[in-house]
C-alpha cells in the first residue's frame, strides 16, 4: 500500500527503535479519527472507511474491502479506535 502524495499521513513513520508509531503520530491518527466520525459515536462504518482509504491510499476497492473486514472483527459493519475511547474516559 502506498499513501498518495497529498495525504497528510505520508509524514507518519515508525519509531526506528521500537518499530511503533510515536505518541505524536498516534495523537494525529486519533484526531483524524474523530474528525471522520461524523456520527460522533466513536465508530467508523464501511462507507466512511472506504472513502477515506480511496482518497489517501493507492489500494484497489477489493483490497479496501478486505482490510475493512479484518478491522471489523465482530461483523457489525463498524470498527472503533480503542485508544480514543480510553482517552475520553480518563
Amino acid at each position: 500500500m502506498r499513501l498518495k502524495p497529498s495525504s497528510m499521513y505520508e509524514c507518519l513513520h515508525l519509531d526506528p527503535n521500537y518499530m511503533a508509531l510515536t505518541v505524536q503520530n498516534l495523537m494525529t491518527i486519533s484526531e483524524s479519527f474523530h474528525l471522520l466520525d461524523i456520527h460522533k459515536d466513536e465508530l467508523m462504518n464501511d462507507l466512511q472507511t472506504k472513502i477515506w482509504m480511496q482518497h489517501n491510499t493507492s489500494l484497489k476497492f477489493s483490497q479496501i474491502v478486505a482490510i475493512f473486514e479484518l478491522m471489523d472483527c465482530n461483523s457489525t459493519g463498524f470498527f472503533d479506535f480503542d485508544m480514543t475511547k480510553k482517552k475520553r474516559n480518563l
